[in-house]
């Protein structure tokens, strides 16, 4: 069939070239004429869409006047026009040309367009261009179907292919991809070209191998060009493979029968095919039952049966025979059947007897205990006939009964110790004998004891311990007295010198194994000393016992509570005395007046006035054998509890605790958690030491020391200048930037006390000499407990640094404004009053810390005379 057009088409198309000329007058010469023409086009004619572009046509352009004339390239919008073969027509008659050709890609409709060409000198020309698109054919297919590959059994054989014919229902070419599909295997398209309408592909279709159990209906689609398709459905199914199992029926018991038996009738057992595919069985056997043969061993489908007896075999021993009896098919199956059957033993003959409980101990001479009973008892399956029993220490009573007709039949008969038996042990087996060789037997105790004895016992306190006076009474402890003879005994009420008796619970001991008891306290006040005493408990009929008591008063580790804080968590310090003896550890003696006056003078001290609500105080009594202190280290004498001495490392007013351990010790009698820890030395002579623990002696200048100890127990440095110190120890400007009252910058807006400066009230500043630095370091004023004795106050950044610590160990938050708020300020004392301070004129000691614990944890730190800290 031809192609229909959607317009008609100018065969002719008679295009007119129009020119236009212009001529000018040069002077007194002819004048030149200025035009130019253009050659037609012929039709591009009409394409279906989609289109292959035409051939491009050429178009030339004539100079047809005198003069010369430039070009512009001419443009179009629904073709494309070539370059101009030149811009330049130089006189008449010369020529330039151009092409044109439709664009591709164009939308049905018609493209009429005139194109012009223009020139110089007001010259132009035009032609125009004629070409159509029209509409594309229709486009279909359509496919033939499928018949179903039906259902087989897996595994399977595929299927015969079939073919699906593909046929061009439309007037238009077609071109045809390759069908696919998941479960079916595609053959390659015969042909993907369908010229014309009536044009015919084919392709075949076959399912996979090896598919799994299930359906697979699917839609193969087969897709051609300008948007052609169309579809054919598959269907397959693949069906499980037959089952095989089997079951079998069930027996009952063939029960219990008595050796020699009968054998019991044989029971069906019944076998079923519960599977689809046929079985083949197997003949079944069994050990200890007779199997008869299969009705059939072949089960061909699901439902069919076959039968076999089971019979227990004759002349088993006696036993029980359970068994599975297996039932074995092909293709795997199996099934099984239990068959229980027992053979009981001939009669048995035996019997036993019930036990009786001891007669006890009587004293002679006793009353005879009462009668017990004695069950005989038939534990055999046949009859027995029983023989009175008889003994010898024992009165027998007559059996009830000497027939035992069958198992689990009784007889009784009673057992007592016969009168006035002499004073022993009467233990005997009585025997009971029955028919068919059945015996049994039981046993009798008794025992005849001697006439009363009498005794008694205490049972014994542990120590009442070691306590320090004022002390509370420990509580009391009880003794209990028992008697420990066969008479009756009555006590006397025990009396004791050194400690409390309570009343008897009871004074009458009626027999043996009875118990009194009373209390034993340590008496209330007792002076220091030990008190070891024995308290006796006496009896009648010559009976008496002792209990020792043990309790001790000592002065040495006695704890005195000197201040509370509300704190939970306050900052402890603990008083000790090296060098007091007894006597000076009395209640209100030295220890006491000189811990009282430090104490009392530590708070009167900022900060720790003003802070005392942080604080608990404790003291502890340590007792010395002589007052005083060593000389030096190797000294042998005095012999002080904490071994404290002077001269330590060589420097004469370095007093140190030697025994530090045991300082620690003491202290922690007080609390598990001192923090400073203070040792008063009971001696007259200039000294201390500072670090984890406080040292001072009892000079007139001790409170002050102590001060200035406490300081480096908060790790505050020295603020005074010793060179030669420093240099033989080796200390550097790098340890002195660590400590946090001093700097090594005189800057006050980077010092480390810079936010005290300009402070109303706080004269800090930067003075040059610290940390035994005479250069090179500052301290915040020129006077300080921390440099001097002579003036008893902390300068702003000590203080300071001395309340974040307790406010610390309270757990509490510190806050600067708390802190200005709460701070007591002391007016500077006029310069010219005090010296500077040096090393030949300061009384304070060289500090030692050996081990610094503190307010700041479990630091071990290297000994503060070395200049650094760890």
């Amino acid at each position: 069939m031809k192609k229909k057009r959607a317009f008609f088409v100018i065969k002719t198309a008679f295009i007119l070239a129009i020119g236009f000329s212009l001529t000018a007058c040069d002077d007194g010469k002819t004048p030149s004429s200025y035009s130019i023409s253009a050659s037609t086009l012929t039709s591009f004619d009409t394409l279906q869409s989609p289109y292959t572009q035409p051939a491009a046509q050429t178009v030339t352009i004539t100079n047809t006047g005198t003069g010369a004339v430039t070009l512009t390239q001419p443009t179009a919008v629904n073709y494309l026009i070539g370059a101009l073969s030149t811009t330049s027509l130089a006189t008449g008659g010369a020529t330039a040309t151009f092409t044109v050709q439709p664009k591709g890609n164009l939308s049905v409709g018609t493209y009429k367009e005139t194109i012009s060409i223009n020139g110089t000198n007001g010259t132009s020309a035009t032609v125009n261009a004629a070409f159509a698109v029209s509409p594309p054919s229709s486009y279909s297919i359509s496919a033939s179907m499928l018949t179903s590959f039906g259902t087989l059994q897996s595994p399977y054989t595929q299927p015969a292919a079939q073919t699906v014919t593909i046929t061009n229902t439309s007037g238009g070419a077609i071109t045809l991809t390759q069908p696919t599909a998941v479960n079916y295997l595609i053959g390659a398209l015969s042909t993907t070209s369908l010229a014309t309408g009536g044009a015919t592909a084919t392709f075949t279709v076959q399912p996979r191998d090896n598919l799994s159990v299930g359906t697979y209906n699917e839609t193969i689609s087969i897709n051609g060009t300008n948007g052609t398709s169309a579809t054919v459905n598959a269907a397959f199914a693949v069906s499980a493979p037959p089952s095989y199992s089997i079951s079998a029926s069930t027996l009952t018991s063939f029960g219990t029968l008595q050796s020699p038996y009968t054998q019991p009738a044989a029971q069906t057992v019944t076998i079923t095919n519960t599977g689809t595919g046929a079985v083949i069985l197997t003949q079944p056997t069994a050990v200890n039952y007779l199997i008869g043969a299969l009705s059939t061993t072949s089960l061909a489908t699901g439902g069919a049966t076959a039968t076999f007896t089971v019979q227990p075999r004759g002349n088993l021993s006696v036993g029980t025979y359970n068994e599975t009896i297996r039932i074995n098919g092909t293709n795997g199956t199996s099934a099984t059947v239990n068959a229980s059957f027992a053979v009981s033993a001939p009669p048995s003959y035996s019997i036993s007897t019930s036990t009786l409980t001891s007669f006890g101990t009587l004293q002679s001479p006793y009353t005879q205990p009462a009668a017990q009973t004695v069950t005989i008892t038939s534990t055999g399956t046949g009859a027995v006939t029983l023989t009175q029993p008889t003994a010898v220490n024992y009165l027998i009573g007559t059996l009830s009964t000497t027939s035992l007709a069958t198992g689990g039949a009784t007889a009784t008969f009673t057992v007592q110790p016969r009168g006035n038996l002499s004073v022993g042990t009467y233990n005997e087996t009585i025997r009971i004998n029955g028919t068919n060789g059945t015996s049994a037997t039981v046993n009798a105790s008794f025992a005849v004891s001697a006439p009363p004895s009498y005794s008694i016992n205490a049972s014994t306190l542990t120590s009442f311990g070691t306590l320090r006076p004022p002390y509370t009474q420990p509580a009391a402890q009880t003794v209990t007295i028992t008697n420990t003879g066969t008479g009756a005994v009555t006590l006397t009420q025990p009396t004791a010198v050194n400690y409390l008796i309570g009343t008897l619970s009871t004074t009458s001991l009626a027999t043996g194994g009875a118990t009194a008891t009373f209390t034993v306290q340590p008496r209330g006040n007792l002076s220091v000393g030990t008190y070891n005493e024995t308290i006796r408990i006496n009896g009648t009929n010559g009976t008496s016992a002792t209990v020792n008591a043990s309790f001790d008063l000592k002065v040495d580790g006695y704890v005195k509570s000197l201040l509370r804080s509300s704190k939970t968590s306050p900052t402890n310090i603990v008083f000790l005395g090296d060098g007091f003896r007894l006597e000076d550890n009395a209640n209100g003696g030295v220890f006491d007046t000189r811990v009282t006056e430090l104490l009392d003078y530590i708070f009167s001290i900022p900060p720790f006035a003003g802070y005392e609500d942080y604080f608990s105080a404790y003291s502890v009594s340590a007792v010395s054998a002589d007052q005083g202190a060593k000389t030096n280290p190797s000294d042998m004498s005095p012999n002080t509890i904490f071994n404290s001495t002077y001269n330590y490392i060589g420097i004469e007013r370095l007093l140190v605790a030697q025994n530090m351990n045991l300082v620690r010790e003491y202290a922690r009698f007080a609390t598990p958690n001192p923090h400073l820890i203070i040792v008063i030395v009971n001696d007259n002579r200039y000294g201390g030491s500072g670090g984890e623990i406080a040292t001072a002696s009892v000079n007139s200048l001790s409170k002050e020391i102590a001060i200035h100890e406490i300081g480096h127990i908060f790790r505050l440095a020295d603020e005074y200048v010793d060179e030669q110190y420093r240099q033989t120890v080796g200390i550097t400007l790098a340890s002195a930037a660590l400590q946090p009252n001093v700097d090594i910058t005189n800057n006050l807006s980077l010092i480390k006390w810079n936010h005290f400066i300009g402070i109303n009230g706080y004269n800090e500043g930067a003075w040059e000499g610290g940390y035994y630095f005479a250069t090179g370091v500052w301290r915040p004023r020129q006077y300080s407990i921390m440099s001097s004795y002579q003036l008893m106050q902390f300068n702003a950044i000590s203080r300071e640094t001395i309340v974040k610590a307790i406010i610390n160990n309270a757990k509490e938050t510190y806050s600067f404004n708390d802190f200005l708020a709460r701070d007591i300020l002391f007016p500077p004392p006029p310069d010219q009053k005090m010296p500077d301070v040096s090393a030949s004129d300061n009384p304070m000691p060289v500090p030692v810390e050996i081990y610094s614990r503190s307010l700041y944890g479990n630091q071990k730190i290297r000994a503060r005379f070395r200049g650094e800290e760890d």
